[in-house]
């Protein structure tokens, strides 16, 4: 059964300071734990994926989709808090969900484009190296041409 906490959303204008409101959630609920574990998954997957640039481009969009999503599952959840949580923290501005859900998301599409760029900056590396290597073939055998 749900606590007595405020029924309404929370305004914007109702939060002083962001670390005081972040202070005043009760991470030990469950949804909040899991919400926690799905933001990890999703990161040891990225990291596992980093080979597959397919795998990670399915997952990078889902991802971006979701927080494409998020202000209507923002409403979603402030409609239907009372199933899942004790308190009632969906804000009419989605503060609370861009804090607890949107803003690891973008963490992980972050660490993404750090890895694909990485990954690119290797494999123009290593084409520089394979043309340097075809260019000084290339010199060594027209001067052995030369000699013969």
């Amino acid at each position: 059964m749900a606590s007595p906490g405020p029924e309404r959303p929370i305004r914007i204008d109702e939060v002083n300071g962001f670390f005081t409101y972040i202070a005043t959630i009760d991470w030990t609920e469950k949804w909040l734990i899991g919400l926690m574990m799905f933001h990890i998954t999703c990161f040891f997957l990225i990291i596992v994926t980093r080979r597959s640039g397919f795998l990670q481009a399915i997952i990078f969009v889902t991802l971006l989709l979701s927080v494409y999503f998020a202000e209507n599952l923002n409403e979603l959840a402030a409609n239907n808090w009372q199933t899942f949580s004790k308190e009632q923290y969906f804000d009419s501005n989605g503060l609370f969900f861009s804090t607890v859900y949107s803003t690891p998301v973008l963490f992980n599409c972050l660490l993404l484009l750090f890895i694909w760029l990485s990954n690119l900056g290797a494999a123009v590396s290593d084409m520089r190296k394979m043309k340097m290597n075809a260019k000084k073939r290339a010199e060594e055998k027209r001067k052995e041409k030369k000699e013969s």
